[in-house]
C-alpha cells in the first residue's frame, strides 16, 4: 500500500497481481502489474493513464483518512502510523 513500485523493472514482467491488492480503483480491478510493465516498456500512453487513475484513487482515499483522523481527534496517531507504514513499505 505504501511505497514505490517501479513498474519498468523486469521483476514485474510476469507479476499478475494488481498494483495494490487492497485497492478498489479501476486499474487495480482490471489490470496486472505485468500488463502495466508491458505498456510502460512499449511506450504506450495507456500505461501512464492507468497509473494516474490508481494514484488519484490512492490520494483521494488518503485524504479521506486524514479528514476522518482529524474529525476523530487522532491525527497525531494517524501521522505516526502512516510514517511507520511508509518506512516499512507496506
Amino acid at each position: 500500500r505504501y511505497g514505490d513500485l517501479r513498474l519498468r523493472n523486469s521483476r514485474y514482467k510476469a507479476d499478475e497481481r494488481p498494483i495494490d491488492e487492497t485497492c478498489t480503483c479501476h486499474t487495480c480491478a482490471n489490470f496486472s502489474r505485468a500488463y502495466l510493465h508491458h505498456l510502460d516498456r512499449c511506450g504506450e500512453m495507456l500505461g501512464p493513464m492507468l497509473t494516474t487513475i490508481h494514484n488519484l484513487h490512492y490520494y483521494l482515499n488518503l485524504m479521506q483518512e486524514v479528514r476522518d483522523a482529524l474529525d476523530a481527534g487522532r491525527f497525531g496517531e494517524f501521522q505516526k502510523q502512516f510514517a511507520a507504514d511508509r518506512a516499512r513499505g507496506i
